[in-house]
């Protein structure tokens, strides 16, 4: 499988989340505007919606390109954390698989997002494991079990506003006042993604997750190098003694003593 093909398509497809993500934002803002009859507001958010329109254009031709290459090397499904992503994918024939931006809470949601297409779904990892196992199983559904989770996007680059240059290869860290130390990775639009301190590890709670009634578990790998990754997967297939020095349970357990 031609992995490059694979990592620009899922690049592209943040990228093009971003713009479908901002557009939002301003078309809200000019409905609201519009309410109002506020005119200055109104012309001003109309030009404004202008650059990334024409973004958004430029994304959706160039993801195209890159899902087909994904199609020539092999690739059958995706994961949408977009609706906006979803009639594309769905024309050039892809299996819809729901990433977590879709924010997964209840089985009424789980329900709307089978009639729209989709074939699993990520559970939100604001979900305690007792609520998605009353989840509605109308399609697969799956957590993130290890990894980094996003806390949040920065509108501008800290790296670049440090350094005064662009450094965003380097692995890079924001050291808030009590010392802990958060990943910063690269975003699109010279933005920065910031991931916790802290991994979620669930590999020695496999009863739990099990009785969940979920179809699967992800392990969302960002920071770790190789010898790192083959650990965390020997762990979740119950080999190994692997864990991590800073972990948490993320919300999986809050309030259970």
């Amino acid at each position: 499988m031609d992995e490059k093909a694979v990592m620009d398509a899922l690049v592209q497809m943040k990228r093009t989340g971003n713009l479908l993500n901002e557009l939002w934002d301003l078309t809200q803002q000019l409905g609201e505007s519009i309410d109002r009859n506020d005119q200055v507001s109104i012309q001003m958010l109309i030009a404004m919606r202008e650059e990334p329109l024409g973004k958004l254009q430029a994304a959706d031709q160039a993801l195209r390109e890159q899902l087909e290459a994904c199609k020539g090397a092999g690739v059958t499904g995706v994961y949408v954390g977009n609706l906006g992503l979803v009639p594309l994918c769905k024309e050039m024939g892809f299996t819809l698989r729901g990433d977590f931006g879709l924010q997964v809470f209840n089985s009424q949601g789980v329900k709307e997002y089978k009639r729209l297409g989709f074939q699993s779904l990520t559970a939100s990892f604001e979900l305690k494991l007792a609520q998605i196992r009353d989840l509605s199983k109308a399609v697969d559904l799956e957590i993130i079990a290890y990894g980094r989770l996003p806390l949040m996007i920065t509108e501008n680059c800290a790296i670049k506003n440090q350094s005064g240059k662009c450094v965003c290869s380097n692995v890079n860290l924001l050291t808030d006042r009590k010392g802990v130390r958060f990943p910063v990775e690269r975003a699109y639009g010279c933005r920065n993604e910031i991931l916790n301190a802290n991994k979620v590890f669930l590999a020695d709670k496999a009863a739990d997750w099990k009785r969940a009634g979920l179809r699967a578990i992800r392990l969302l790998f960002t920071t770790e190098n190789g010898v790192e990754c083959a650990q965390v997967l020997e762990a979740y297939r119950g080999k190994g003694n692997y864990i991590p020095n800073n972990y948490t349970r993320g919300l999986y357990y809050r309030d259970v003593p």
